[in-house]
């Protein structure tokens, strides 16, 4: 159970040259959103086996961890985890028991803005205010936050506000799409 024999997915680069041309029916472009309201529902196949948000989220996390082992030499028991904003206890226990079902014995999460928010703040002299936007893929996540010299140092920040929205760099590019698409007739 906790030993990586073989490959059981692609992830990444390898996983979108394989689907350049024509998508694959076993290709899962995105699992995030899913694993957090509907971890169970099919997001692919293969044959005729569905491939589930959280089969997706488990592939993906287990290919991660056994290619940083095999980059590293070591084995990774203590992960912290950005998660969406808006990505509330059921993602985080979705990805937390995948990871400790893979050996990893302590994970800790961050919202995504605030560990945006973190890297800006280590160069800091003084006390800010920060809005940090972050937009992803299908995701668009905002915070206030309050940041120290000390507590950006230490890792501390003072959240203001936070807000995320089912908005992001996909829907950009389709937006695009339909632009050029209708200029070009």
């Amino acid at each position: 159970r906790r030993v990586f024999l073989g490959r059981t997915a692609y992830i990444g680069r390898q996983a979108l040259e394989r689907n350049r041309t024509t998508l694959g029916p076993a290709f899962v472009p995105a699992f995030k959103s899913a694993l957090g309201t509907e971890a169970s529902r099919p997001l692919a196949r293969i044959g005729r086996h569905p491939v589930s948000a959280r089969m997706a989220a488990h592939a993906f996390l287990r290919e991660l961890l056994a290619e940083t082992r095999n980059a590293s030499g070591r084995r990774v028991r203590d992960l912290v985890v950005a998660a969406p904003v808006a990505a509330f206890e059921t993602y985080r226990a979705e990805v937390q028991g995948i990871l400790q079902g893979l050996g990893v014995t302590r994970v800790r999460f961050v919202d995504e803005p605030l560990a945006i928010a973190l890297g800006y703040g280590l160069g800091l002299t003084g006390d800010c205010l920060v809005l940090v936007v972050d937009i992803g893929g299908g995701t668009m996540n905002t915070e206030i936050v309050r940041l120290t010299p000390r507590g950006a140092e230490g890792g501390h920040v003072q959240v203001l506000g936070k807000r995320g929205r089912p908005l992001g760099g996909n829907a950009v590019d389709s937006w695009v799409l339909c632009d050029v698409s209708a200029r070009m007739g």
